[in-house]
């Protein structure tokens, strides 16, 4: 069965939520937000990738849907660009808040959700 853009939409919104609460925490490599982090973190958009390269730093969530569709999952193809792009920056837009991350990153999040018509699942 294949998936609809908007079930695709909210597989991988609730993957990046997910996987973020349960880090507790951005990923940070030095002074930069990264997919892959420091002490084993990762970032939101990070679940969509399947296969990681280190090539895919510094890049945008689309940048990555464009040159490495190969590397994501199907979901994050079928979601767009949109979305993907929206979750990566609800991370790296608050990454350096410190104490605040969490709080910041889920208000994010609920505004994405609601941007995109997405169910979100109460916070922290």
């Amino acid at each position: 069965m294949t998936m609809t853009q908007k079930e695709a939409q909210q597989h991988i919104f609730d993957l990046a939520l997910n996987h973020i609460r349960k880090q507790g925490g951005p990923s940070i490599s030095g002074s930069k937000c990264a997919y892959r982090g420091e002490g084993g973190r990762s970032c939101a958009f990070a679940p969509a990738i399947k296969e990681y390269d280190e090539m895919m730093e510094g890049r945008l969530a689309w940048v990555l849907l464009k040159m490495f569709p190969e590397n994501m999952i199907p979901e994050a193809i079928i979601a767009g660009v949109a979305l993907c792009q929206d979750v990566q920056f609800c991370h790296d837009n608050v990454a350096d808040c410190d104490d605040r991350f969490m709080e910041n990153f889920e208000r994010n999040m609920k505004d994405v959700a609601t941007t995109h018509s997405l169910i979100y699942t109460g916070g922290i």
